[in-house]
């Protein structure tokens, strides 16, 4: 699970360390952005709590 796009330019601009890079990398913009072909859920509020586990549930079933 990932934030939206909009909550992690939100992140990027209000968290001192959110844009932080810890690990030596030779493109750390491309490190933030790169997603690596997973599955990504984006969590914006606007489904409860159950309905996330249901989703996720479904993506680990058989």
């Amino acid at each position: 699970m990932v934030p939206t796009d909009d909550f992690r330019e939100h992140q990027l601009r209000v968290l001192p360390g959110a844009a932080a890079v810890t690990h030596r990398l030779s493109d750390p913009e491309r490190a933030q952005r790169n997603r690596l072909g997973i599955r990504v859920l984006e969590i914006d509020g606007t489904d409860d709590a159950e309905a996330v586990a249901d989703v996720v549930a479904e993506h680990f079933s058989p």
